[in-house]
């Protein structure tokens, strides 16, 4: 997922608590909440969590 990849290239990082199998959390050290993206690695992104 590119989106995944900017995030990471980006200072996002994955939080140890990794949220349900389907989703995976992360969060960025001068954003204090985490965001939370749906899907499984390798899998396609929504369209609305491309906007």
């Amino acid at each position: 997922m590119d989106g995944i990849r900017d995030l990471l290239d980006a200072g996002v990082y994955a939080t140890e608590k990794g949220g349900k199998e389907s989703h995976r959390k992360f969060t960025h050290r001068h954003y204090s909440e985490a965001v939370t993206i749906s899907g499984r690695e390798g899998h396609d992104a929504k369209i609305y969590q491309e906007e």
